[in-house]
Formats: structure tokens, sequence, C-alpha cells
């Protein structure tokens, strides 16, 4: 598929991942599957509506894929993804993957200033909107549907029986197994490695945010290399308290675990929620925001399987990283997108840059 206006990556460098097996001639929903198939029986995703294990997963994002194309939607397509954390987002999220439809990420707190103006960028043509407290998500979905021309398919996350638009619950909870996954694994036949897969968002200080192309091999990629320089294997368990449906959020907490069949764990930023959870779902790696930074010192401290606290954004501050001496723990610096950053001098795992080239800038960086 030609996506006018892509700037594509010169031949040479393409050349020299996939020789290096780094980036593969697989799509997104095809690398995630593998994964899937080889790890049927363990858990995949925990979050407060509930938990599925992978091939649960598999199943619920396979019938949701197909019910998605059934309400008139192509390969290529365009759908604003606006939800929360929750099993729900996720089974959603690789439904819209092996659909070969793109997800256009936002937050659940953007509201018509943004999503109409990202809409409109897109050209997109389905909106997923998850119910959410003091908000009518019903009433701003059908005014954006008003409002941009292409949008044709409304999409629901949490929202009752009867009420517009199609429910995410209803198409995976529907369909046969079997005509699912062939219908998927046609559609994913017809896909290429070098399509856009997501569509992100800068950080939006200059107005509107900006939307930013990740393809389908460098973005797992960018996932598969996180997870390998973090030492993250089967038995890792990561729990995420920023929304899930952002770079950072898709890339290190839920990519990234998935690349080697672990457990990614979804909690809202709620340190009631958050400090019994660490514990009963055995954390073994909790990805907060700097300003949630003085959780962490509790977890650290007294966190039984906790092993490394990791502040997605900036530095930790001064105070957070006396703690990552505590033995056993460490404290991380880290940045889900693909640009160097210095390593802290605390890091128990020195951050790199992943999804592109880097150079050897100290003794702590490795190049490809």
């Amino acid at each position: 598929m030609v996506h006018i206006g892509l700037t594509t990556r010169a031949p040479e460098l393409v050349d020299r991942y996939r020789l290096a097996g780094a980036w593969r001639a697989e799509t997104l929903a095809k690398q995630w599957q593998r994964v899937a198939d080889a790890h049927p029986d363990r858990e995949a995703v925990v979050a407060p509506d509930g938990r599925l294990s992978y091939a649960d997963l598999s199943l619920a994002s396979d019938r949701i894929a197909v019910g998605l194309l059934d309400q008139g939607l192509v390969p290529g397509d365009r759908v604003i993804v606006q939800s929360a954390n929750s099993v729900g987002t996720v089974s959603a999220w690789y439904g819209l993957l092996k659909a070969g439809l793109v997800p256009v990420c936002t937050l659940p707190a953007h509201r018509h200033h943004e999503i109409e103006a990202i809409a409109r960028r897109a050209g997109a043509a389905a909106h997923l909107v998850q119910e959410q407290p003091r908000f009518d998500v019903h009433t701003f979905a059908e005014e954006l549907a008003a409002a941009v021309p292409t949008l044709r398919v409304r999409l629901t996350l949490g929202a009752g029986r009867g009420t517009a638009g199609t429910r995410i619950e209803d198409l995976a909870g529907t369909g046969d197994p079997e005509a699912a996954r062939a219908r998927v694994e046609s559609i994913q036949a017809a896909q290429s490695p070098d399509d856009i897969a997501v569509l992100q968002l800068s950080g939006g200080t200059t107005g509107t945010p900006k939307l930013i192309p990740r393809l389908h091999h460098e973005y797992w990629y960018n996932a598969e290399r996180y997870a390998k320089v973090l030492g993250w294997d089967v038995d890792a368990r990561v729990a995420h308290l920023l929304p899930i449906i952002h770079n950072a959020g898709i890339v290190c907490a839920l990519h990234a675990p998935h690349s080697v069949g672990a457990t990614a764990i979804l909690l809202p930023p709620d340190p009631k929620v958050v400090l019994p959870a660490v514990a009963k779902e055995h954390v073994t790696d909790l990805i907060v925001g700097t300003p949630m930074a003085a959780m962490s010192v509790p977890l650290l401290e007294h966190g039984e399987h906790l092993k490394r606290v990791i502040l997605s954004g900036s530095k930790p501050p001064t105070a957070c990283s006396r703690h990552s001496r505590l033995p056993g723990c460490g404290l991380d610096s880290s940045t889900a997108w693909p640009r160097a950053c210095s390593p802290s001098p605390h890091s128990t795992h020195p951050v790199r840059r992943a999804g592109t080239p880097w150079e050897s800038r100290s003794a702590n960086w490795t190049p490809l």
C-alpha cells in the first residue's frame, strides 16, 4: 500500500535491519500471534475488568477483527481509539491490527478540539469510545460523527445494551473460532510489514497532537528490543499506570511483555488500587510517569516480587534514585520514543535507543 506523504527509510537501512533479523517480513499481528500460539495458557493481560490468557485473547481478537470488517470497515481504514486501561481495550487493539485496520491513538481525556482535528487529519472511518465517569461519551461521539464526514462506524466499550454503536464485547463473544482464525490469516496474508500499522501522537506541545506513523516491522522490533534490554522473559509481570493507548504504553507495557510471552497488567494511577495490586499480582516491573515517582518508594521497599520501577519520560528524582540502591531493586529512566537518551547513573539497565540505529556514545551503549 502506498501512503502519500510518508517518508520511507533508505533501502540500505532497511536491508541492514532485515539482514540482522531485527525487522521481520511479518506484520505486528502475525508476530503477536506466533507468541500467543507458543504460550496459550499463560496470562496475557490483567486489568480492572478481568484477565485473559493468550489463547483467550487470541480468540477474542480474532472475533473482533471479523466483526469489525462485518461492520463495513476495510483493511487500511483508520480507527480513532479513545479507551482506557482495560482488557477490552487490549482485545480491541489486537482485533484492529488483525483486521488490517490502523489504530489512531488518542487519550480518554481528549475532547472535541483534539479528536476532531485528529480524525480529520487521519481521515478516520470509525471511533472507539469507552464509558467514562462524569462525561457523556455517546453524545460526544455522535457530535463528532456529525462534524467529520469520514466517520461512519461507532464502536463502544463498557456501554449498556441498546446504546448506539457496536459493542466490542459483543464482537468478542460471537463467531466460529476456526472461521474467524481463517479469515484473519487471509487478511494478514495481504498485508505488508512495510505498511503503517499504527498512527501514534506527538506530545501536542505545539497545538493539536501530530500523527506519527509506526510501521509493522520497526514497531514490533522497538518492543522486542525494549524487553531484551530489561531482561524480560515469560515470567515477567509488567504493570503500567499511564494510559495504555499511547506510544510509551503500547511499546513498553503491551507489545514488549507480549513479545516474550509475559503478562501485561494495566492499572489506574490510584495508590489505593496500585499498592495491593502489585503484591496480589506478583508484579516484577512497574512503569509509572515521573510525577507518580513518589508512589514507587514504598513499593521498592516492600514489594516482595518487584524488581524494578521504570519512570517513563524523564530522569528519576534524586530522592527516588536513592531507593534504587536497595538490594534486588532497580529504578530506570525510560523513554519509548526511538531517540537517544543518557542512561541514569542509578539505572540497573541503561536505556538504549530502539527502532532506529544508534551509535556507541559511551561504554554503556551497544550498537546493533
